[in-house]
């Protein structure tokens, strides 16, 4: 699941705040970033957060009006929630200028179409100022126990797998 490099980039280089601004908010001057793993009814549950910006549902809101042709009115009944989902459309990217490690509208479209193709799911949920959290939910073909520690996450096989197996 190597997509998930990804997330880790977008948090590098849109969440965490430069340690002057984290200051100013009354946050530790380093940021934290934590990533827990865990099996939950049969799933495999990853969730990875970090205590940064978050993600602004209005500046979301008002980008998608813009490319959308929606009225003020009618983009302001789009739930905070929904709004927030679209970060994982291709071509989405909140930042004008693309860098090394962001900012093309690549990089979570990608984290969400690797998701899909396991059969999982990806949500983000956010607070302006205090966090974000990506959760998926994928998946696993063979229970997790003393003999097979390992999860396999259920996938096609490649074309490359598919001529090796």
């Amino acid at each position: 699941f190597r997509v998930l490099i990804h997330i880790f980039n977008n948090i590098v280089a849109h969440a965490i705040e430069p340690p002057d601004e984290r200051r100013t908010k009354a946050k530790p001057e380093r940021a934290r970033i934590e990533c827990h793993v865990e099996m939950r009814n049969g799933k495999l549950v990853i969730e990875i957060a970090d205590d940064g910006r978050g993600i602004d549902p209005e500046r979301i809101r008002e980008e998608m009006r813009l490319r959308t042709g929606l009225t003020v009115a009618e983009a302001s009944r789009v739930p905070d929630q929904d709004l927030m989902q679209r970060v994982f459309e291709p071509g989405y990217s909140s930042t004008l200028m693309a860098d090394t490690l962001s900012g093309r509208g690549i990089g979570l479209f990608a984290v969400a179409h690797a998701t899909r193709q396991l059969g999982g799911t990806v949500r983000v949920t956010s607070r302006v100022g205090a966090f974000t959290r990506f959760s998926f939910l994928l998946p696993v073909r063979q229970p997790l126990n003393a003999d097979n520690p390992i999860p396999l996450v259920e996938r096609p096989l490649s074309a490359t797998e598919r001529r090796h197996a």
